[in-house]
């Protein structure tokens, strides 16, 4: 797969009254969602019957207490470590700019 440089979101979603002005900002992200209702609006919603909603696909790392991964708050990430049958797999939350908190 090619990515051009400066392009911008593949998939933008907008609800209650957001305007688009940021979107343009996100120029390496995948989908974007914005909504400005208050107390029940969300940038996403993610429904399925029998499957997750969601999959996020390891990244690779070399440290086990913190990923080499750069991140501003509010970032998720599953890493992996080891090969083969000896593989440990984490999720991971920032919530300093740059730095890793590991869930699970």
């Amino acid at each position: 797969m090619k990515t051009e440089p400066g392009g911008g979101p593949g998939v933008v979603g907008v609800a209650g009254g957001s305007d688009l002005g940021d979107a343009a900002l996100q120029r390496d992200v995948g989908v974007v969602g914005f909504s400005a209702v208050e107390d029940t609006g969300r940038g996403g919603i993610f429904m399925t019957t029998g499957t997750p909603q969601l999959r996020l696909r390891p990244v690779r790392i070399t440290n086990l207490d913190q990923p080499e991964v750069p991140a501003v708050p509010g970032d998720f990430l599953v890493t992996v470590f080891g090969e083969g049958g000896r593989q440990l797999f984490n999720l991971w939350f920032c919530r300093l700019e740059n730095f890793w908190t590991k869930i699970v």
